[in-house]
C-alpha cells in the first residue's frame, strides 16, 4: 500500500495572431488563433510499512505540453508533449472536418506501422437533452495485427453535475485465437463548494475508482480513493 500526495498545476493561456478581435469583429481573412496550455504533475510517494528512507521520493510524474488551433473553419491542427526526463511526442495530428471518417495504424504510441491493414473504428455518443452532463457511448473497433484479426467492442457512460461526477465503462477486447481480453471501472466523485468566495479555496473533491481486468485469463482488481484540494480552479493538491 502506498500513498501518493500531489501537485497539479493547470496551464492555459491564448495567443491570438489575429489580435484582440471579437469573432463578430474579424475579418473572414484573419489569421487563426493558436491555444497553448498544458499541466504538471509534482508528486511525493511515501510507501507505507516497513520501507526504508529511500523509498521516499519526490518526482516530475507529468510535464505536458499541448497546443492546438485551426488552419481553416474545416482544418484543425493538435500536438501535445511529455517534457519529463524521458520526452514524448505525444500526439500531433491533423483534423479534417470535410467528413465524419478516420484512419489510425493501430498501434502504440510513437511505433510505425507494423502491416499494411488499417483499423475500422466506430463511436456513437448520445446527450439526452433532459438530463444535463449525462453522455452514454458504445465503441467498436476491427482490424489486422501480425497476431490476428483483432475486434474490440465496448461502452461507457458518464454523468457529470457540479457537486457530482460518475462515470463508467468496460471494454473486450480478442487478437486471432487468443483469450478473450476484458477491462471496466466504476467511479464515483462528490465535491464541496463553500457557501461563501474564500481565498485559497475553491472547492474540495472526494472520489473512488474500482477497476477489474482480465488479461490473457490472469484477472486483477485494483480500488483507488483520493482527496483533492482545489486553491482554485487551475492548482489543486491531490492525495491518493
Amino acid at each position: 500500500m502506498r500513498v501518493v500526495c500531489t501537485v497539479v498545476l493547470l496551464l492555459t493561456f491564448l495567443t491570438a495572431l489575429a489580435g484582440a478581435q471579437t469573432p463578430a469583429d474579424a475579418p473572414s481573412d484573419a489569421a487563426p488563433q493558436i491555444r497553448l496550455g498544458g499541466y504538471i504533475q509534482y508528486d511525493y510517494l511515501a510507501p507505507l510499512g516497513d520501507q526504508t528512507e529511500a523509498a521516499d521520493t519526490f518526482r516530475f510524474r507529468r510535464v505536458r505540453l499541448l497546443g492546438n488551433g485551426a488552419i481553416t473553419e474545416k482544418i484543425s491542427w493538435t500536438v501535445s508533449a511529455e517534457a519529463t526526463a524521458t520526452p514524448i511526442l505525444r500526439d500531433a495530428y491533423l483534423t479534417l472536418k470535410y467528413f465524419p471518417a478516420a484512419v489510425t495504424n493501430g498501434t502504440r504510441q510513437n511505433v510505425s506501422d507494423d502491416n499494411n491493414a488499417k483499423d475500422a473504428i466506430v463511436r456513437l455518443m448520445a446527450t439526452p437533452r433532459r438530463l444535463g452532463g449525462l453522455q452514454l457511448g458504445v465503441n467498436a473497433m476491427k482490424g489486422d495485427q501480425p497476431d490476428g484479426m483483432r475486434t474490440r467492442t465496448g461502452a461507457d457512460l458518464s454523468f457529470e453535475r457540479r457537486l457530482f461526477h460518475i462515470a463508467a465503462e468496460v471494454d473486450r477486447e480478442r487478437t486471432g485465437r487468443d483469450p478473450r481480453k476484458f477491462a471496466a471501472y466504476v467511479f464515483g466523485a462528490w465535491r464541496i463548494y463553500p457557501h461563501t468566495v474564500h481565498p485559497g479555496f475553491h472547492h474540495l473533491e472526494f472520489g473512488t475508482r474500482f477497476g477489474r481486468t482480465r488479461n490473457l485469463s490472469t484477472p486483477a482488481s485494483q480500488w483507488d480513493l483520493s482527496a483533492n484540494y482545489y486553491v482554485h480552479p487551475n492548482l489543486r493538491f491531490m492525495c491518493s
